[in-house]
């Protein structure tokens, strides 16, 4: 039998949650367990059949929910994004950036800048298009907030954002260490077995992040 929590332990019962990439995978799941915990619950997607259907499934949990198709790589789409949930839920109080994909998998060499951009733009940027729109949206009401990204979990607020009802602070954001925190792992990257392509399963042993891509059988490296 699997752990659930009573709702009124978690506190979010009646908050708005927003879910990225929520139509299918792991942001599916992520916006079906925050409709169980009490949420509302905004699903954001280019699918919107697929997101539709998720939505009918929160629905039957008797939970609202709505959905929002948007393209997270463009800036005005994610404003208006965000706008949207506000306007049609009430408010927002929990985001989860859940779009990204382990895409372009080969070997260092190969990798052009097109490719790379590429990925930056879908695994990166987006977001931080994403979380800079919902914490401005969370500061402009004065409400605390959740944001919730690959690698982060920032209470009250999104990352580098300390809100309460009556005051909203944002301290300054030097966003040059959540790039340099990317070059260790390059190196890394670059280090494992140059010139062999590492698969989506691989990746998840280390990380457990890749969201759509199907894990394929790997080879263990030949030892010298």
């Amino acid at each position: 039998m699997a752990f659930q929590m009573d709702p009124e332990q978690l506190g979010l019962v009646d908050e708005v949650a927003l879910v990225t990439g929520g139509a299918r995978g792991i942001g599916k799941g992520c916006a079906i367990q925050l409709a169980r915990a009490g949420c509302h619950i905004a699903i954001a997607d280019l699918d919107e059949e697929t997101a539709t259907a998720t939505a009918r499934e929160i629905e039957a949990l008797g939970r609202q929910a709505e959905v929002v198709v948007a393209n997270v790589r463009d800036p005005d789409q994610v404003a208006t994004m965000v706008e949207e949930v506000v306007a049609r839920l009430g408010g927002l109080d929990v985001a989860v950036n859940n779009v990204g994909n382990p895409t372009g998998l080969q070997p260092f060499l190969d990798y052009t800048t097109e490719l790379w951009h590429d990925i930056v733009d879908q695994n990166l940027t987006s977001s931080f298009l994403c979380c800079q729109a919902e914490a401005r949206s969370m500061v402009e009401r004065g409400t605390p907030g959740l944001t919730l990204g690959d690698d982060f979990v920032s209470l009250d607020g999104a990352t580098h954002c300390e809100l309460t009802f009556h005051q909203a602070r944002v301290p300054q954001s030097n966003v040059v260490g959540a790039v340099g925190e990317g070059m260790p792992r390059l190196a890394e990257e670059i280090a494992v077995g140059e010139g062999t392509p590492r698969t989506a399963e691989e990746i998840a042993v280390g990380e457990g992040t890749p969201r759509t891509a199907e894990a394929t059988p790997s080879k263990a490296p030949t030892p010298t």
